[in-house]
């Protein structure tokens, strides 16, 4: 049994209520038995698998609402945010693609993606082609293309979830922000990765 310290978390202003949710977490050290309670919670609402999570957002995972709706589901659960604790996540807003995956994980969905088994390589001809289909092909379409719709057209429900999954990835690793957080001069450092290396005044 491994034994875990919880640290404390910064979800805005506590009520009452909130700081005694608290007390009762992080009294919990047992990460076996969080894991099971937290499997448990999820169980209750018919959510056994990663594919299941995604549904149940009704989203893709990096859309603003879909991942606000995803953030809910574990921060309200004593169980879950004691496991994402764990991880060293202290503020929920910082909750992305990658601890929802790592959180599936531990948890034993058996269909949680694992895009780190493709090379850069394979994922960035994979988005080339993703941006062809859009008829952004070189420089000038990528750079004139809004970055706002650029989020919007990779939210979309014609995305296939690995596509979603892995360019999501490679836009995290490349510019070290998560799609939604992605400004202007990460926008040009994912295309000068691609090979678009027309500068942006």
């Amino acid at each position: 049994m491994e034994n875990i310290e919880i640290p404390s978390i910064v979800i805005g202003q506590q009520t009452l209520k909130d700081r005694e949710i608290q007390e009762k977490v992080e009294n919990i050290l047992n990460l076996d038995e969080i894991k099971a309670n937290a499997k448990l919670y999820l169980h209750n609402l018919g959510i056994n698998s990663y594919k299941n999570i995604i549904s149940f957002s009704s989203l893709r995972p990096n859309s603003f609402y879909g991942m606000k709706k995803i953030t809910k589901l574990f921060w309200k659960n004593e169980y879950c945010s004691a496991l994402l604790k764990s991880y060293g996540l202290s503020n929920a807003e910082d909750f992305n693609l990658l601890y929802l995956r790592k959180i599936s994980k531990d948890l034993g969905f058996d269909d949680t993606p694992t895009p780190t088994d493709f090379t850069d390589e394979e994922t960035i001809e994979l988005f080339l082609n993703f941006l062809k289909r859009k008829r952004i092909v070189d420089a000038d379409s990528f750079y004139s293309f809004p970055l706002k719709t650029f989020k919007r057209i990779l939210d979309s429900k014609s995305t296939s979830l690995e596509e979603f999954e892995r360019i999501n990835d490679y836009i995290l690793k490349t510019t070290g922000r998560i799609l939604t957080r992605l400004y202007a001069s990460d926008y040009r450092t994912l295309g000068e990765s691609l090979g678009f290396e027309k500068s942006v005044e």
